[in-house]
């Protein structure tokens, strides 16, 4: 059954941890959240298996890396980035200004999505509900 329309407010995220996440909206097949993440705060290069991620800069900067730390982008204020499902990624805030993301994901209804952590050639799964909470520690 199709959800029903929904307003809702896109407050900014509050705390102490280098990351946070605010989570939005969701939907069966979308989710969005805006994360803040402050100077020197980052998250582990990981994909996801059935989720395109759209990320738009609302304030500060962020850089964008792939696999071997290849430089993805470098966004300012309102640039943006689709990350694609399979695609190894991580960012990190690029500037002394906290950093605002708003985050979307697509989420397939034919594949189940995991997050992959990639670590030095190796990769643990785990599953992206449980990743969804207000605080995540980088």
């Amino acid at each position: 059954m199709a959800s029903q329309p929904r307003a809702f407010d896109c407050e900014k995220p509050a705390g102490d941890h280098k990351k946070i996440l605010q989570p939005l909206v969701s939907t069966d097949l979308l989710e969005a959240d805006v994360q803040a993440v402050r100077e020197g705060g980052a998250n582990t290069l990981h994909y996801h298996t059935g989720q395109d991620g759209l990320f738009v800069v609302l304030e500060g900067a962020a850089r964008f890396y792939g696999n071997e730390d290849d430089v993805l982008a470098e966004l300012d204020e309102q640039e943006g980035i689709v990350i694609p499902h399979g695609t190894e990624y991580w960012f990190e805030s690029a500037g002394t200004d906290p950093l605002h993301l708003l985050h979307v994901a697509a989420i397939s209804e034919t594949t189940d999505d995991e997050r992959v952590t990639v670590v030095a050639g190796e990769s643990a799964t785990t599953h992206v509900e449980g990743e969804r909470s207000e605080d995540v520690s980088t």
